[in-house]
């Protein structure tokens, strides 16, 4: 039969000449026959090549086709494949098509090409076929061979019981259980053949109840379920505890209150590990070394449930069930030159870096001028957290303390004189920026306090104020008292979410038909001046800003002091320097410039110039 698949391992291929020999091509047919595929080196998923791009090169004469520019298909659209001879495997595989490449009509001539085209065709798909079927059986049978070593022969079986190695021999005062097997000849018959009983009761065995089909013997021994499973299995599987459950079959049903579930004794001298247990990959998860350490490796888990686990936001957890007083939660001994526990940040390559907490025989935190905990929340909760120069705690009084020599309130305190500051780096000196001083009761702070959230009225009290006319800051930006009527800058008008695109110092007025605030201009009674619009927020068609109609806006260049500045009849929004004198033309101030940034916006009634005739 010829070879109707072959594959080339990587190395043993050149590919710009594949050859398909041993196998055989109707050469007439040629290309149409083969289908190519490749593979990485040690992969089982086989991609095909598509023909197109390498069926050019076949070359019948000598049975080769060159694959150096050969694609497949990805998503639709034809990608290089890069063949590498020296990473990829291939497969050329000869498939024949089941519809006859040649037809015949009545009164056709038949040549000896044709013949021969058809006769090979009907061969191919005859060896295409057995070929295929051959392989299933091989699956099949490498399929029952390797289940089959997952149990014993009958032969096996009947050793074991002959030698007496699983089934212990009935013996007199033995407490037996239901279910317990024992070896024992049969009193009642002449024949001395050594037979399996089972115990029906669970009794304590006497001269008079040794096993037996009859006598008293019977009413303690049987041997049925040997008849019924023993005698007539041909396989049994490979785990004590035997059950015809497939469900069951890798259980362990302890028969005897006194036997162990599983046990695995060492050699002396033990060379390899005792247990392994493998995950899918066929990697070893959980090892019992022959040095008696206990290993779970890498990408395995430890669960463990009730008080102990390891599992989701807990990685580690445990609550004790004990009410012994003096017993740790978690006790971890150190060892010499090494710290007894330490916390690595998840970035770190090893724990001689980054290390966030770590705690030796003498101290905590100890090793380095300074240590901090970096882009992580610390939370105390219920517990006292004590920050001070000292560690005596005689301000609360004995009389306070609870029985762990704590105060027994769920606080954060800080002790007298405490400081808060910064440090430009490890080496440089402490700068205090807060100061909590207990014997006055003051907060002093050289940078500025900020708070999110909203600050009750009942909880802020400036001294000195209470009879003032109003609040207001002096030129270190602190509160004070104000006296008399308090100033402002000037006269505004809020505006928000207007439908708009203005900008910071538009001159506007406020259109009648849309009502928007709309740029001015001097060229119409209609477009006339209102305001001054500064602190725009927010984007187009959807902004907020201040119509200023008497006050100060800044962010101008260029402005004469003291020179007053007109709507501009040119530029929409803008302001003129220039007073309008033109016939007919509209006069309307706008402001006066404080200084060359700042325009002093002044409400002024605009008026019209004569027209000349």
């Amino acid at each position: 039969m010829a070879t109707v698949e072959l594959t080339k391992a990587a190395g043993t291929y050149d590919v710009t000449a594949i050859t398909w020999s041993p196998i055989q091509l109707i050469s007439e047919i040629g290309v149409t026959q083969l289908k190519i595929y490749y593979a990485p080196n040690n992969g089982t998923v086989w991609t095909e090549l598509t023909k197109n791009s390498w069926k050019a090169t076949y070359n019948g004469a000598a049975q080769t086709v060159n694959l150096k520019n050969a694609t497949y298909t990805s998503n639709g659209s034809e990608v290089p494949a890069y063949l590498d001879a020296s990473v990829h495997k291939i497969k050329i595989k000869r498939v024949t098509s089941p519809t006859l490449y040649i037809t015949f009509s009545d009164g056709a001539k038949l040549s000896g090409r044709d013949l021969n085209i058809v006769n090979l065709q009907a061969i191919h798909l005859l060896e295409e076929e057995a070929a295929r079927l051959d392989t299933e059986d091989a699956d099949i049978y490498t399929y029952i061979s390797t289940t089959l070593n997952n149990y014993y022969t009958k032969t096996e079986v009947d050793g074991f019981f002959d030698a007496q190695t699983l089934i212990p021999a009935w013996e007199n005062g033995e407490a037996y259980l239901e279910g317990d097997t024992v070896l024992h000849d049969d009193p009642f018959t002449a024949a001395n053949t050594v037979l399996i009983w089972y115990c029906t009761v669970d009794h304590v065995a006497n001269n008079g109840n040794s096993p037996s089909e009859s006598g008293p013997g019977s009413s303690f021994w049987s041997l049925s379920q040997n008849d019924t499973i023993l005698d007539h299995l041909n396989y049994i599987r490979r785990m004590p505890g035997i059950n015809n459950e497939q469900t069951d079959w890798n259980n362990i049903y302890i028969q005897n209150v006194d036997a162990g579930g599983l046990g695995i004794f060492p050699k002396i001298g033990q060379k390899s590990d005792l247990f392994r247990l493998y995950n899918q990959n066929k990697t070893a998860a959980l090892q019992f070394t022959k040095d008696n350490q206990l290993v779970l490796n890498s990408g395995a888990f430890l669960w463990t449930k009730d008080n102990a686990f390891l599992a989701g936001s807990n990685w580690l957890n445990y609550t004790p069930t004990s009410s012994k007083t003096g017993t740790p939660v978690l006790s971890v001994k150190g060892r010499s030159g090494s710290s007894a526990f330490e916390v690595v940040k998840s970035t770190a390559a090893n724990n001689t870096s980054n290390v966030l907490f770590k705690i030796n025989d003498t101290s905590v935190f100890t090793g380095a001028a300074s240590h901090y905990i970096d882009g992580g929340t610390v939370e105390f909760i219920n517990k006292l957290v004590w920050f001070s120069g000292t560690e005596t705690q005689d301000c609360y009084g004995v009389s306070l303390l609870d029985g762990n020599g704590e105060p027994p309130f769920s606080e954060v305190r800080f002790g007298r004189d405490a400081k808060f500051g910064t440090l430009a780096s490890c080496a440089s000196p402490f700068v205090s920026t807060l100061t909590l001083s207990a014997a006055t009761g003051n907060i002093t702070t050289q940078g500025d306090i900020t708070s999110s959230g909203t600050v009750a009225a009942d909880d802020v009290v400036v001294a000195n104020v209470t009879s003032a006319d109003y609040l207001t800051t002096d030129s270190n930006g602190k509160i004070i008292a104000g006296s008399g009527t308090p100033t402002t800058s000037r006269v505004a008008w809020a505006v928000a979410g207007s439908n708009t695109t203005l900008a910071n110092r538009d001159v506007v007025y406020l259109d009648n038909s849309t009502g928007l605030w709309t740029k001015a201009r001097a060229n119409s009674v209609t477009t006339l001046a209102a305001g001054v619009i500064d602190g725009v927020s927010g984007s187009a068609g959807n902004q907020g800003f201040s119509v200023i109609f008497a006050g100060a806006v800044s962010g101008y260049t260029g402005l004469e002091v003291g020179n007053f500045y007109w709507l501009s009849k040119d530029v929409a929004g803008g302001i003129t320097a220039t007073l309008p004198t033109g016939s007919g033309e509209f006069v309307d101030p706008v402001g006066i410039a404080v200084n060359s940034s700042t325009l002093f916006v002044l409400p002024a009634r605009p008026h019209k110039l004569p027209v000349t005739p």
